[in-house]
């Protein structure tokens, strides 16, 4: 809802507000994104977000978790999971949408 700009409840200037903070400024593209982790249990990597194309919007959500392990948390563990999590987002937002 956020990439089409109608949210049922909101005002079109606030959909705008809530767009703007999720807006990465660096990017020459629209790119709107959050991210997330929860650690040490679950662990967990999350990625969303959006990207404004020409041709229409590219809408992307990545979610990777580490199942309960036998061992106690790593931390290592942790940032692997992270960058595999972060690599998939980067190869999504390269995605184009074809009409």
């Amino acid at each position: 809802m956020m990439a089409s700009g109608a949210v049922p409840g909101l005002r079109t200037s606030e959909v705008k507000e809530l767009r703007d903070l999720l807006r990465r400024k660096d990017d020459v593209e629209s790119f709107y994104e959050k991210e997330g982790t929860l650690f040490p249990r679950p662990m967990v990597r999350v990625r969303a977000g959006f990207v404004e194309k020409p041709d229409g919007c590219l809408v992307y959500a990545i979610m990777g978790e580490v199942p309960e392990p036998n061992a106690p948390p790593s931390s290592e563990l942790f940032l692997e999971l992270m960058r595999g999590v972060d690599a998939m987002a980067v190869q999504c937002r390269t995605l184009y949408p074809r009409r």
